[in-house]
């Protein structure tokens, strides 16, 4: 199943529809490792990790020269489990977050106090997503925990154009690629922040038009 290959450290093939169960297990004892992972998301590839190892938040934050004031966004199973990671959920979340989940939406809510600085940023907020690709649903009911998920990329620059300009900047820095081949999109989640008034949207996405028509029907008001 493991495969060596240049520049990376360790390789999986992933099935984006029907992931094998055993590369699903492989990447949790990864994650469970406190490894960096490097994998396809519903839009672009990401870094990821164990959404509480702080010693793996810092590497990915050090792998993408990110500030460490920027926090870093969580995958999520369901609706259920932000309740866990955020004891205060605005009422416009619930509302949002049933027409809009699964899918390539990020909302930033008030953090509870336990989550890492990393993810946070010290702004007491988190970024969390609940992803409609079979792949990571299924990884994340398997894993039962959130995983990290931040674009592969230097920050401040696009996304890399290829697989090999992906293998040349990070191959080595990453403990294991699950590898799906081309994703057929690069446009990254919206992400809206729900801890003011109004909610606003503070990175554009794929999902921008469908939340501020919903924004402008009322939902916003709740």
């Amino acid at each position: 199943m493991e495969n060596a290959e240049r520049g990376w450290r360790r390789r999986l093939a992933v099935d984006l529809h029907r992931p094998d169960p055993g590369v699903l297990e492989a990447a949790s004892r990864a994650l469970d490792r406190g490894e960096v992972l490097l994998y396809p998301t519903d839009t672009v590839y990401g870094f990821g990790c164990h959404g509480f190892c702080e010693p793996a938040l810092v590497r990915i934050l050090q792998l993408k020269r990110r500030a460490a004031d920027k926090g870093l966004l969580l995958l999520i199973p369901d609706l259920k489990s932000a309740g866990k990671l955020s004891p205060r959920l605005p009422r416009q979340f619930h509302r949002l977050a049933a027409r809009l989940w699964p899918g390539p939406v990020t909302f930033l809510v008030p953090a509870a106090p336990s989550l890492p600085a990393a993810i946070t940023g010290n702004q007491g907020k988190v970024g969390l997503r609940c992803p409609s690709l079979p792949f990571l649903r299924l990884w994340l009911e398997r894993f039962a925990a959130p995983i990290v998920s931040t674009s592969a990329n230097l920050a401040g620059q696009p996304a890399p154009e290829s697989r090999s300009r992906m293998e040349d900047l990070f191959g080595r820095k990453v403990d294991l690629f699950l590898d799906a081949g081309p994703l057929p999109g690069s446009v990254p989640s919206t992400v809206l922040d729900l801890c003011g008034k109004p909610p606003r949207i503070v990175r554009k996405g794929a999902m921008d038009e469908e939340i501020l028509r919903l924004l402008a029907g009322g939902l916003d008001s709740a």
